[in-house]
């Protein structure tokens, strides 16, 4: 094919011959790019496009979008299907409840330890805890011998419900944090492989803005308490707060300091701090729903082009750069 391409220098357009070469994995175009630069012609165009804009841009495949591939081989072609029906994503909300067992202030990993994990998924509310309670209304009950096979319960949990989008009330910069750095204090060696793709582990990172990122392949990490500071503006955005504004309701508050000698104090105690972890998995569902959360950001994705996990995770740039690449 032929560009044209102008310089400073001059502008007097110039025939460019190109050629166009595809590598598997983005660390190659590294490489690609220094063997590029001792040819004739050392400007590559183009290269800072992912290997995955790329691929969507080209087959028109965006972000919660429907395709239909026959059945034989890997490399069976893909066909964008025109449907507007929603996606039937399955989604978690979360909830954690901990406790120092050294000295007092800000839990940390390292001295305190996780009591139980409340999950809401498809209608369905759940409990893992690591100490045996009475019984708790409309919550299914799992009751684990100890921290670790909490930990690895929920491991499985993950699994076994194959869950698409994990969501909570600041779970980036908290329980998913406390729970990755806590199993790994621990020693639980298999329990960040709770992705759809087991061979790799779940890992975090800090952005720019040093909050913690979380990438668990094959799911999408959505913050609801990020999610709802984009969306909306409240004088607080404390999960009681925010819910009682948006006329969801209240749960029963338990004071922090009172969460350990209620879980010491026997199975009545202990009860009363799963429902309270159940109530705040609870709210975040209700206050999602009520905001049409994900379906904001899976019309979001349809229109920008760019996957459903960039759209949780990114801000605007890559979603107007990603339109610019399709329009081109």
């Amino acid at each position: 094919g032929q560009v044209w391409r102008s310089t400073l220098d001059h502008y007097t357009p110039k025939p460019l011959a190109y050629r166009r070469i595809q590598v598997q994995f983005d660390l190659l175009r590294t490489c690609l790019l220094r063997l590029w630069r001792w040819g004739v012609d050392p400007d590559p165009f183009e290269l800072h496009v992912s290997s995955v804009a790329r691929f969507q841009v080209e087959t028109g495949l965006v972000g919660c979008g429907w395709v239909r591939a026959a059945e034989e081989g890997l490399l069976a072609d893909l066909v964008v299907v025109p449907r507007q029906d929603i996606p039937p994503l399955r989604i978690c909300s979360f909830d954690i409840e901990v406790v120092n067992t050294e000295g007092e202030g800000f839990p940390q990993p390292r001295t305190a330890s996780v009591l139980c994990i409340s999950a809401h998924v498809e209608g369905s509310m759940f409990v893992l805890s690591a100490a045996p309670s009475d019984t708790v209304e409309g919550v299914t009950v799992q009751t684990f011998a100890s921290e670790r096979d909490l930990l690895m319960g929920w491991h499985t949990f993950l699994l076994e419900h194959d869950v698409d989008i994990l969501t909570g009330w600041n779970i980036c910069n908290f329980d998913l944090s406390f729970l990755l750095e806590r199993a790994a204090w621990l020693d639980l060696d298999t329990f960040p492989y709770c992705g759809k793709d087991t061979s790799r582990p779940w890992y975090q990172y800090q952005d720019l803005y040093e909050n913690d990122v979380h990438y668990l392949p094959g799911r999408i990490v959505l913050d609801a308490y990020t999610a709802i500071k984009k969306d909306r503006k409240f004088r607080s955005y404390k999960l009681d707060y925010v819910a009682q504004a948006l006329g969801l309701g209240c749960k029963e508050d338990v004071p922090w300091n009172q969460i350990g000698p209620l879980w010491r104090s026997g199975p009545a105690g202990v009860s009363r701090v799963l429902s309270y972890c159940a109530q705040d998995s609870q709210l975040v569902v209700d206050i999602l729903t009520h905001e049409e959360t994900v379906l904001k950001r899976i019309e979001m994705a349809r229109v920008t082009g760019i996957s459903l996990a960039d759209i949780c995770a990114g801000g605007m740039s890559p979603q107007v750069e990603r339109m610019i690449l399709r329009a081109c």
